[in-house]
């Protein structure tokens, strides 16, 4: 595994290829691995390009936002993420954690949840950017806050 890993962290995929068929790693236990070694390495530009040729991932996307969080990658990184999750109350809480409240109350709004949209809506500051978002989202969407 150390290779395979080593492989990953110099960037030859062609010879991580090579070693996972050689060791027999299954695809799960590749992503895990290279999404770690990735994470570690603190190399974002690559965890990104890895999560962009995944069409879907065999992992989830959860286990990308946790390393992204673990090894302390920028918020634009974990943001961009975040929006591969799809729409939900755990994305909403994401970008709520990453102190995205705008894109936070669009999810919440998106799958009706009111609850949700109201914590997201009173952990803003009155009158700031991010308020007056939200009231735009809240309009946008009137019909499901009744």
């Amino acid at each position: 595994m150390d290779a395979l890993r080593a492989a990953i962290r110099l960037g030859h995929p062609k010879a991580a290829a090579a070693l996972k068929k050689q060791f027999g790693v299954t695809d799960r236990r590749f992503a895990w691995l290279k999404v770690r070694t990735l994470a570690e390495a603190r190399d974002w530009e690559s965890l990104e390009a890895f999560a962009t040729e995944l069409r879907r991932s065999p992992i989830g996307w959860e286990p990308f936002i946790e390393a992204a969080k673990t090894w302390h990658a920028p918020v634009d990184v974990k943001a961009r993420l975040v929006a591969r999750l799809p729409d939900s109350s755990a994305k909403a809480e994401e970008y709520s954690a990453l102190g995205l409240a705008r894109e936070a109350a669009e999810v919440a709004a998106k799958i009706k949840d009111t609850d949700l949209f109201a914590r997201i809506q009173s952990a803003v500051a009155a009158g700031s950017p991010a308020a007056l978002a939200i009231a735009q989202i809240k309009e946008r969407f009137q019909s499901t806050f009744r």
